[in-house]
């Protein structure tokens, strides 16, 4: 449908909604394009868009059609009818819930809503606590204040892989805009179709994670003399996060962004994984000496921590971060003998955690970017006779153990702070450690680059750059000597071109391998409009690592720029 026939739905669909008629009234052309061009899509992330009203933005309309499209696909399916849902902060969040609430109520699926904005993780152990067949978390994750999404998952607490979101796509793509009829919601809360989740939930899983934590009792011995900050950029974690801590016995706790804002205290990316965000925060831990600095995302599913070295105060990658974390899960003076046998990253995070599990005895398994990847293979291991240890990803989402399936800021902060901690009563701080694993096992460096893609021909550009890049590349002193192409699944050795299968699902991702195990790796986004460069180097020094990424990095510019 053009983009003019939908606006001219909207207008008759809503004619006797006063407000949403002079928003619509407003709209000029080249907005009327932009927001009712096509429809928003599913994908194998969940929705994320932009708010307003349209047909291509995220708003209790178009929620309310993809909800009524996962319906159909819940009665289809083999498991409960039951949906747990959470949300963060953001715009038009608690609405959004309700909204899924009262449409699968119409549906006759029972609808279980948090109480309260509540972290990511805590959704996915919501569905695995009362085995509930079905979880949606309302959130768009770091993305700018304009935006919302929606994410879905199956009764394993895992976000929706592939194939059982095409099952859904195509059920969505049978719904026309504005066939859902949500139930009233004093109706169904008399039905018993739509509930709360128990205010106990976050009591229950922390009785349940915080023991599981290495060295807890160290925190209960000492942690009132650790002095951290923590930021929750006004997001889910705000309650979670401060609980879970002070639970362990670290009492010196400074708190920002802790009121709920969806503005997120003027942070145009309330992302951990940039410096801006820590603005605040930074200043409080030069005032009272904190040893670190953590910061979640406005749903709580990535943690961001800056260490407290020599009185400057570092930002660790979620490379850094990963590995410091499965450093400690694994080292024998720490647990004796780890909690599991397996970790789990994917083929765009960096090679320092497996260097540490290959030295410990632990396997390491890679899968595609995103952590639906990660718990769907953690939920597959058992039925191999092999237990989940620890997964991560670059982008700073990590997860242990069995008590959810998605990554958990709530726990990592928890393990960050005990692990700082630990090495601290051993007079090092967390880059201390890191200098001693690169004295183990050399340097790794990584580097991410994000091209922002505009305009009409967004995708095309994508395509090109994709093609050139599959052509090779060109890396001084540096010979090409294998390809992974995930869109054609197969492993070539450049030097021989024999080629063999790879086991992972078809994605548009592709892997070039170099000499001296370097490496890039490019990837559209599934979320934003952008195409993702992934670089890593291996070097006997930072320095020596850090100019090997420099090289890299110019023939990915070439690529850009071509």
């Amino acid at each position: 449908m053009e983009a003019k026939a939908a606006y001219n739905e909207w207008l008759r669909a809503l004619g006797d909604d006063p407000e949403a008629l002079s928003q619509l009234s407003a709209l000029s052309d080249d907005q009327i394009e932009r927001q009712f061009s096509g429809e928003i899509v599913f994908g194998t992330g969940g929705l994320r868009a932009e708010l307003g009203l349209g047909s291509a933005r995220m708003n209790r309309h178009t929620v309310a059609r993809v909800t009524a499209g996962f319906a159909a696909a819940i009665l289809k399916g083999d498991s409960p009818k039951s949906v747990a849902i959470s949300y963060d902060t953001r715009h038009g969040s608690a609405e959004f819930a309700e909204v899924s609430a009262r449409v699968l109520a119409g549906y006759g699926i029972t609808a279980f809503i948090a109480p309260v904005p509540w972290p990511t993780p805590l959704l996915s152990y919501a569905v695995r606590h009362f085995r509930l067949g079905w979880g949606i978390m309302i959130t768009a994750s770091h993305n700018p204040p304009q935006y919302n999404g929606y994410k879905a998952y199956d009764h394993r607490g895992v976000q929706l892989v592939p194939q059982p979101a095409q099952t859904v796509m195509d059920a969505i793509a049978a719904q026309r805009m504005f066939s859902a009829k949500p139930m009233p919601l004093a109706q169904a809360q008399s039905a018993g179709l739509v509930r709360m989740l128990p205010e106990s939930m976050l009591t229950d899983y922390l009785s349940e994670m915080l023991p599981a934590i290495p060295r807890a009792r160290l925190a209960a011995q000492c942690g009132a003399d650790f002095p951290m900050v923590y930021n929750a950029l006004h997001g889910a974690g705000a309650n979670a996060v401060p609980e879970a801590l002070r639970r362990l016995g670290f009492s010196r706790l400074q708190l920002v962004g802790q009121s709920a804002d969806a503005n997120f205290g003027g942070a145009n990316t309330p992302n951990p994984e940039e410096r801006l965000v820590y603005a605040e925060a930074l200043e409080l831990a030069k005032t009272s000496g904190a040893r670190i600095i953590m910061a979640t995302d406005p749903d709580c599913d990535r943690l961001g921590v800056m260490v407290n070295h020599g009185g400057q105060y570092t930002l660790l990658s979620g490379n850094q971060l990963g590995a410091l974390m499965i450093d400690f899960l694994t080292d024998p003076d720490v647990v004796g003998k780890p909690a599991g046998d397996t970790m789990i990253t994917t083929i765009v995070s960096g090679d320092m955690g497996e260097a540490i599990c290959r030295e410990r005895g632990v396997a390491t398994m890679r899968t595609l970017t995103g952590f639906k990847y990660i718990g769907d293979v953690a939920e597959s291991l058992p039925d191999e006779g092999r237990k989940f240890l620890y997964g991560y990803e670059e982008s700073y989402g990590c997860l242990s153990g069995d008590l959810a399936r998605d990554k958990d800021a709530v726990q990592a902060a928890c393990l960050a702070a005990v692990m700082a901690l630990y090495y601290a009563r051993r007079s090092e701080t967390l880059i201390d450690r890191l200098n001693h694993i690169t004295g183990r096992h050399g340097a790794f460096k990584e580097r991410l680059i994000n091209v922002t893609l505009t305009g009409d021909d967004a995708q095309a550009m994508t395509e090109r750059a994709m093609a050139k890049l599959r052509e090779g590349i060109s890396v001084p002193g540096m010979r090409l000597i294998a390809t992974d192409d995930y869109l054609t699944s197969l492993h070539t050795d450049t030097l021989t071109g024999d080629s063999s299968p790879l086991t992972l699902p078809r994605e548009d991702v592709l892997k070039l391998w170099l000499e001296g195990g370097n490496w890039v790796a490019a990837r559209p986004s599934g979320t934003e409009p952008k195409l993702k460069f992934y670089m890593a180097a291996r070097g006997r020094t930072d320095a020596e690592a850090e100019a090997t990424l420099d090289v890299l990095n110019a023939a990915i510019d070439g690529v850009i720029k071509g």
